[in-house]
């Protein structure tokens, strides 16, 4: 049991607004923990409470005796202590994971929330430095990012203002300006990407933060639209494409492969099933066939493109291509 636990299972007493007293308030934190608490450990935490947290806990001298909040006193409330110690610290891990994700880009505003929760967690006695060294998050083909671009992006994203920027087309290799509406930021394959409704070209486009430049946030507001509208539009096609033409792809795994394929998420709405001989068979939905080659080809000869014939044919050209250059 955490010293957390126990400081939060007194406030929840201490707020019933009636003197508790000792004995019925160590017996109900007892509850709470689902633990036993000593009469020395009760004493010393409602000590520190009052102390080093600042809570007004008084001893009632009056009937009904007991500790309780001072009923004038402002409204207490513990600092961050909403949170247990487990909680907490889950929390300072994925601050530490997005530290080393996107190092200079969320800095500014993930250091001080890791000091806050490495503080709080010194009460417990926890060493937060702990954490440095036991996490690594690593970011594989991610790349680089510019901090001003994404601090301006996600400040109109929030706000709802519409964006002004140019953006080179890695596809076309080609800058245009873009009047855009943010919709959605989406952290995918170590890159961020941003939706947004192109105004000149009267659709919805998805742009690489990467490939952004000169972004300027425009004192226009932002086309809303709802978060259900982009959830279903995003959910059409595998992957990052957009797309509004959806068909279905079926592959099939070797045994071998389908140890692991079997437990991931490609998308969704996706259907898998086991074969009679352990191969397993894995039916998603698609847009753009580009992506989904990309994918298949990852697993070499340990999947085969059942259908549909336009991605059995992609698959094949792009391993022929290769077969050519190796040969």
């Amino acid at each position: 049991m955490d010293r957390i636990d126990r400081f939060i299972a007194i406030h929840r007493v201490l707020q019933r607004k009636r003197p508790v007293p000792f004995d019925a308030l160590k017996r109900n934190i007892e509850e709470i923990v689902r633990g036993e608490v000593s009469v020395a450990t009760v004493k010393r935490d409602l000590q520190y409470m009052r102390l080093h947290l600042g809570a007004p806990i008084e001893f009632c001298k009056q009937e009904p005796k007991g500790y309780r909040y001072v009923p004038d006193a402002d409204r207490f409330e513990l600092p961050g202590f909403w949170l247990n110690a487990d909680e907490l610290q889950a929390l300072l891990v994925s601050a530490e994971a997005l530290r080393q994700m996107e190092p200079g880009i969320l800095s500014e505003t993930v250091g001080p929330l890791r000091e806050r929760i490495a503080e709080l967690l010194r009460h417990t006695g926890f060493k937060p430095e702990n954490v440095t060294g036991a996490v690594e998050a690593r970011m594989t083909f991610a790349r680089r990012l510019d901090a001003a671009t994404f601090r301006a992006v996600t400040g109109a994203l929030l706000r709802g203002r519409a964006l002004q920027f140019d953006y080179h087309a890695r596809s076309t290799d080609r800058t245009t300006s873009r009047l855009v509406d943010p919709l959605r930021l989406t952290f995918y394959k170590n890159n961020w990407y941003l939706l947004a409704g192109d105004r000149e070209r009267g659709e919805w486009r998805l742009f690489a933060l990467d490939r952004i430049r000169d972004v300027v946030e425009l004192q226009i507001k932002a086309k809303r639209v709802s978060a259900a509208k982009i959830a279903k539009r995003l959910a059409v096609g595998f992957g990052i494409f957009l797309t509004d033409d959806t068909r279905w792809a079926t592959l099939r795994f070797s045994a071998e492969h389908a140890r692991w394929v079997a437990d991931e998420l490609w998308h969704p709405e996706q259907k898998g099933a086991r074969l009679p001989d352990g191969r397993y068979e894995l039916r998603l939905p698609y847009g753009d066939v580009t992506e989904l080659t990309m994918e298949v080809l990852r697993h070499g000869a340990d999947v085969e493109v059942v259908a549909p014939l336009e991605l059995r044919r992609a698959v094949r050209e792009q391993l022929a291509a290769a077969l050519k250059v190796y040969a």
